[in-house]
């Protein structure tokens, strides 16, 4: 049997699925279900007292919590580093902005360990970059990191470059949250998540092979989605597009046709007043 906290999180997901499929379908759905091992939501239809069984499974970018641990580090080792420098920073908020060369390349990207020599080089290179260009970058600015070279023309910032490609500075008031002493700055690596497009095509693949469980493991629907559990860390975001998520999911569902009737994609927001759609 599921958890209550997995039932609970499936009846919310039926109070969202029923009213999105009878405006999609013309089809009253009534819940029946939603705590058995298999499938997660039993639903009837009343026209007929028809039962409807249905699957769902998350599409996630869960790649960012496998990232998280390494930015975790870097992003306390920065606010360390500026706080021997205060109030230099006081009142602003530090991005640094991910390589197109991590971006670009399959995830999750393996930051350096911390007691590696390329971990020492990064947040060294971040110190210099904060001290001896400070009149560059307050009181705010969008730098490129490549932009700041030596006297013979080499990146001045190599191991940063190798793994972050700007640095954006922001004023913020003092009431902004993240910072444990009033004179340091707040210091982000985590609130933009950038990726290519390749991932999302990873994410709906694993999402339809983790269903792919043999010929007798069937189903009447299978609706994917990007709603967020509260019992369970949420990676799925809100950046992902949802024709971006629809167009992977059609090249891959052909890999469990026969196995479900139906499959839709159940977003976690409304696009164009829509929020479900068909898939097969």
């Amino acid at each position: 049997m599921p958890s209550p906290q997995e039932a609970a999180f499936n009846r919310s997901v039926a109070d969202i699925l029923i009213p999105e499929y009878r405006r999609q379908t013309g089809k009253a759905l009534h819940l029946v279900a939603c705590d058995p091992e298999f499938p997660d939501l039993i639903c009837e239809l009343p026209e007929d007292s028809r039962r409807l069984e249905i699957e769902l499974v998350e599409i996630g970018l869960f790649f960012v919590a496998q990232e998280d641990d390494g930015l975790h580090y870097y992003q306390r080792r920065f606010a360390e580093v500026l706080a021997q420098h205060r109030p230099a920073y006081k009142g602003t908020l530090i991005r640094l902005q991910t390589s197109h060369a991590v971006v670009s390349s399959s995830r999750p990207h393996r930051f350096p360990h911390a007691k590696s020599t390329e971990a020492k080089l990064i947040v060294a290179e971040f110190e210099e970059l904060a001290v001896k260009h400070r009149e560059r970058l307050l009181p705010w600015s969008a730098c490129l990191l490549r932009d700041f070279v030596s006297s013979s023309g080499l990146p001045v910032f190599p191991a940063l470059l190798r793994h972050f490609d700007a640095i954006l500075i922001n004023k913020v008031p003092d009431s902004y949250p993240g910072r444990l002493h009033g004179d340091d700055p707040v210091i982000d690596l985590h609130s933009v998540t950038q990726y290519s497009m390749a991932e999302i095509d990873v994410a709906v693949d694993r999402a339809l092979r983790s269903k792919d469980k043999g010929p007798s493991y069937t189903a009447d629907l299978l609706v994917l989605h990007t709603l967020h559990a509260d019992h369970k860390p949420y990676f799925a975001g809100t950046a992902m597009h949802t024709q971006d998520i629809v167009n992977a999911a059609l090249e891959h569902v052909s890999l469990l046709k026969g196995r479900f009737n139906e499959v839709w994609f159940l977003n976690a927001y409304f696009d164009d007043t829509q929020r479900l759609y068909r898939i097969l």
